[in-house]
């Protein structure tokens, strides 16, 4: 986006450059990088560059820019990648103006080596909101939620594999926070009332510790309004739950589990049931991804789905080929390819349950590749289908889990 009657024109000197630089230059990462008087702009998708006239390279190169042009926001985001080196004194990052308490925090990190045995190796500092780092030694991750008693941690207990990048969710809304790491929620601890700040100092690689020998890349801090846990692209829940049938339930679609911010366009989804109570001759969902938002008025207003696993006992009243076999179970996934959604009845795969095993734990895979859609029930495939329409990114999806007219217990969800 161009600033007009600006006379300071822009210049991008590099991903890279060397040197301090000074007003309208850019790329810089943090406000160290440009001259005294001036800030590092972090842009995000496109955002003008205030007191600077001129098109940018891109949408996400940064710029330093005068204090008294640019107010810092709420939200930060750094693109990167960047190698982890320990911050200065009083020059943070950036500084965050009126941060929220319910937040979210992500991150992508590679260590290229364990902390240091003299100390902890820090990696993202946020006054009074956060504290991230690797332990003395290893590279297993430490976040402490609130700097100010009363504080939380998650302590997590594996190493993170060096040489590999890792994806960090933090999350901490209302009285829960939750971490999870590539997809796999690793933590999560009931969180004290977090105080509300004016602002928050933004360091990566806090100037007290040594700094993690790690490269970081697409931070994110972000007000939260979800109440469940947000991931990137995949998910993963290895407990059981149990979802009862209620005349009036207060989740129409299930058990809200997490939300996935960018849903794979290619993907495959893993889960157990077992059918624990029939109530009527009707469905019951096992697990639903769909929208939390975006509904079809040519389906009564029902959400975008984009696959939708249930399990269907016939009404034997009723005039088909099932009313004869009141146990005819069946197995039934529908899933879409096309954003198309609301004037398209998808594809389904059917499985019909072997009455003597009704009661029974299933493990169900669904698969979807650009041209062929697999079902398999107990490692055995069951059904394929050609895929023959090109595959749409679908919007952010939601995670449910039951809902319906019977009793199912559902666990060891994996989808990505």
């Amino acid at each position: 986006t161009t600033n007009e009657g600006l006379c300071v024109p822009l210049q991008f000197l590099g991903e890279d450059p060397t040197g301090v630089l000074k007003h309208c230059q850019g790329d810089c990462d943090a406000d160290s990088d440009c001259e005294d008087g001036t800030v590092c702009f972090q842009r995000q998708a496109g955002e003008s560059v205030p007191g600077c006239a001129g098109n940018p390279t891109s949408d996400t190169d940064d710029y330093c820019v005068r204090g008294e042009d640019y107010t810092h926001g709420s939200s930060y985001f750094y693109g990167g990648p960047h190698l982890i080196e320990r911050s200065k004194e009083n020059e943070p990052h950036t500084i965050l103006v009126d941060p929220p308490t319910d937040y979210i925090l992500s991150f992508t990190i590679e260590p290229l080596s364990t902390a240091t045995s003299l100390g902890k190796g820090s990696i993202i500092y946020l006054s009074g909101i956060a504290n991230i780092w690797f332990d003395a030694g290893t590279t297993k991750l430490k976040i402490r939620v609130n700097s100010n008693p009363p504080a939380i941690f998650h302590d997590l207990r594996d190493d993170l594999a060096i040489g590999k990048k890792h994806d960090v969710i933090v999350t901490a809304h209302g009285d829960l926070s939750t971490v999870s790491v590539n997809g796999v929620i690793l933590s999560q601890v009931t969180a004290p009332p977090r105080a509300k700040y004016a602002r928050a100092e933004v360091y990566v690689g806090f100037y007290g510790d040594q700094a993690a020998n790690s490269l970081i890349s697409d931070i994110l801090f972000a007000g939260s309004s979800a109440d469940v846990p947000t991931f990137q692209s995949s998910f993963s829940f290895d407990q059981e739950i149990f979802s009862l049938h209620r005349e009036d339930s207060s989740e129409p679609n299930g058990k809200l589990l997490a939300e996935i911010l960018v849903p794979p366009k290619e993907f495959v989804l893993k889960f157990s049931f077992r059918v624990v109570r029939f109530q009527t001759y009707y469905s019951t969902n096992i697990v639903q991804i769909t929208s939390n938002h975006i509904k079809c008025p040519s389906k009564g207003n029902k959400l975008l789905t984009q696959v939708n696993a249930f399990y269907y006992l016939p009404d034997y009243n009723r005039d088909d080929d099932d009313r004869d076999d009141p146990f005819n179970v069946k197995l039934l996934v529908n899933y879409w390819t096309g954003n198309d959604v609301c004037n398209s009845p998808g594809k389904s795969h059917t499985f019909k349950i072997d009455p003597i095993r009704t009661f029974r734990k299933f493990d169900v895979i669904l698969s979807v590749s650009k041209t062929m859609s697999t079902l398999l029930v107990d490692g055995a495939i069951v059904s394929q289908q050609v895929i023959s329409t090109a595959i749409d990114q679908f919007p952010p999806m939601g995670v449910y889990v039951g809902e319906g007219d019977s009793d199912v217990a559902v666990s060891d969800i994996d989808y990505r």
